[in-house]
């Protein structure tokens, strides 16, 4: 079985998936703002690159955010944001497309820095933590872009495997049994290994996603926008995953989405954001019998 080639491979090409990958480099593409069309170096360190650590989660409070503003050329966009994510769980930031769903991702992961405000993880205010202090943190966290952000000259093995070849984190003739076990995991079929993402449907680019946002076996899996562009069927089939995966291998599961029916269907607990503040936070049943009118008129699918 041959090696995986630099990405510089010629028109047609179709490489077989093995256990050995070289050195490539990357240019860098225009960020226009969408979390999941980042600078290719944020996409590197975020396509579930999160190390294996010895370091237990304990606290039930494992991601905290306090006073949290943030604006973009004088217009805010978070407004007093302020959460309690719990250990384990499945939770979500819920609210219509436009209000800051993503852009509070990325505060959590520490892509932007906010205008003011603090964020914890594990107890530890990375707000103005260092570059490299930040890859610590991040060590423990795994993102699922919202558009799926698989490499496209690339097979499913090869972006599987790609944080483990960066990180160095597994030895290399363990990488295509790694690959296999994490298509595994998300019901993703072995033979699909070799396939480039425009041979996929959504819903298989989202399993390949997720089955390398697993690769390095996280702590914390962030989730943009998991069921947006789907069917009824495949989101169905998305929203039962991240629920198993959950189970599972006892992860803590941020969700933002617009998509109230999925929600309701995985959430352990609800965050709803309107016009960039935090208008309720409880458990998914509570959320549902919230008298406010804003959370009704957008359950009733009024806005």
């Amino acid at each position: 079985m041959s090696a995986i080639s630099s990405p510089r491979r010629k028109p047609g090409s179709r490489p077989e998936f093995s256990n050995k990958v070289t050195g490539f480099r990357l240019q860098p593409c225009r960020n226009d703002g969408q979390l999941e069309l980042g600078d290719w170096l944020g996409l590197l360190e975020f396509v579930g690159f999160a190390i294996e650590t010895n370091e237990p989660i304990t606290e039930r409070t494992l991601i905290r955010i306090e006073e949290l503003y943030k604006s973009y050329d004088g217009a805010m966009v978070l407004s007093d944001i302020n959460l309690h994510i719990p250990t384990g769980g499945i939770f979500v930031v819920l609210g219509e497309s436009g209000v800051g769903k993503s852009v509070l991702l990325r505060q959590i992961i520490g892509l932007e820095k906010p205008d003011s405000g603090r964020v914890y993880i594990n107890q530890e205010e990375i707000t103005n933590l260092r570059e490299k202090d930040l890859r610590r943190v991040r060590d423990k966290i795994g993102l699922l872009f919202q558009e799926s952000a698989l490499f496209d000259f690339m097979t499913v093995g090869e972006n599987i495997v790609l944080p483990l070849y960066e990180h160095n984190r597994l030895p290399e003739a363990d990488f295509h049994a790694r690959a296999l076990k994490k298509m595994a995991e998300v019901h993703l079929e072995a033979g699909k290994i070799n396939k480039y993402p425009n041979e996929l449907s959504g819903g298989m680019k989202k399993r390949a996603a997720l089955a390398r946002t697993l690769s390095m076996e996280p702590q914390i899996i962030l989730y943009d926008e998991p069921t947006a562009g789907l069917d009824p069927g495949k989101t169905n089939s998305i929203c039962k995953l991240i629920k198993s995966l959950q189970s599972d291998q006892g992860t803590t599961s941020v969700v933002v989405t617009h998509d109230l029916e999925a929600a309701l269907k995985i959430a352990d607990f609800v965050a709803f954001l309107h016009k960039g503040r935090v208008v309720f936070q409880g458990t998914a049943d509570e959320f549902q019998q919230a008298d406010t009118e804003i959370i009704q008129k957008f359950i009733k699918g009024e806005n």
